[in-house]
């Protein structure tokens, strides 16, 4: 966009210093195609058996065909196997906005609060309002279900149970 030359730089040469202003305009990154998440809530039910036994065939089966395996081809088998099985038992999940933990009431709300805004400044403050409200009430519940399954688990004896960050609303690393 624009140019400078400054002659006479105290070096011996005959460049001279020069400085621009530029204006560059990269191209977006291109994302590679991503494997839809999987739906997998429906392994804690009989899908699982069904997962299991259909990944040991097909790992059987894929044994008996080849004897030489170069570690590429068997890692790209290993990848196509379950991903395949993973599409044809459990399926994917659509993406969600929808945070699972907020009830129907609160999104209701926070669309009414939504379509206020601007309109009538006090009656969105009191929908501001009542939609915290209903947003605490629910991440309690959720933290109460997530501890009672907890419990429940630890009295099983399956101290496995574990929960990760992600569903746990309101944590997260700071």
């Amino acid at each position: 966009m624009n140019c400078h030359t400054y002659p006479g730089a105290d070096c011996d040469t005959d460049h001279q210093l020069v400085v621009a202003t530029l204006k560059v305009r990269l191209a977006k990154r291109q994302r590679q195609h991503s494997i839809p998440p999987r739906n997998l809530e429906k392994l804690k039910e009989d899908k699982a058996v069904q997962f299991a036994a259909e990944v040991t065939n097909r790992f059987t089966a894929l044994e008996a065909a080849q004897n030489e395996v170069t570690l590429e081809d068997l890692r790209k088998d290993t990848k196509t196997v379950l991903l395949d099985v993973a599409r044809e038992t459990i399926g994917s999940v659509k993406s969600q906005k929808k945070k699972k933990w907020i009830s129907d009431e609160t999104y209701a709300a926070i669309r009414e609060k939504r379509d206020t805004t601007g309109k009538d400044k006090k009656r969105y403050q009191e929908l501001k309002a009542e939609v915290q409200r209903k947003l605490r009430v629910d991440k309690q519940l959720q933290l109460e279900g997530i501890c009672m399954e907890l419990e429940a688990a630890n009295s099983k004896g399956n101290s496995r149970k574990q929960q990760t960050q992600k569903e746990i609303p309101g944590s997260s690393s700071r």
